[in-house]
């Protein structure tokens, strides 16, 4: 049953490659992207996976189907389903004792990117995103504000 479900959610992914990665916004799309990682988790769940591991598969799904939403709303819940997935995942990998020890320059990038909008926020009214359009074309020009209106 575990092998049927599993290529089920890789023929998902793949029909979603195929088919759906270019095409605009539809429900379609949106089942077959969550779909793949929806049963990831299932069988994450199923097979006495780490919960860590099955919240981060969840997030992950949440962040696919938001991402395959239409409107920058959308995006940044997407992108704020897929943090959330992160520090499951990290949290997974210290339990496991993969992050023995974190990079001071890690934590400072990180610290950096946080106080960036933040200072952002309160100088001009509007938070920025340090990418300047090098990640996501939804922000013109850094400006999270214009991107969020």
């Amino acid at each position: 049953m575990n092998m049927i479900l599993l290529s089920f959610a890789c023929g998902l992914a793949l029909i979603y490659g195929v088919r759906f990665s270019l095409a605009g916004p539809s429900w379609t799309k949106s089942a077959i992207k969550t779909g793949s990682v929806v049963i990831l988790a299932v069988l994450a769940l199923v097979g006495g996976g780490p919960l860590d591991l099955v919240l981060g598969l969840l997030f992950g799904a949440m962040g696919d189907f938001w991402l395959s939403r239409d409107g920058a709303r959308s995006v940044l819940v997407g992108l704020v389903s897929f943090a959330f997935g992160h520090i499951a995942y990290s949290v997974l990998l210290w339990q496991f004792g993969a992050v023995a020890a974190v990079s001071i320059w890690t934590v400072l990038l990180g610290v950096f990117f946080f106080f960036f909008g933040a200072l952002s926020l309160a100088v001009r009214g509007r938070a920025s995103c340090p990418c300047f359009g090098l990640y996501c074309d939804h922000c013109d020009n850094g400006d999270l504000g214009a991107w969020l209106a």
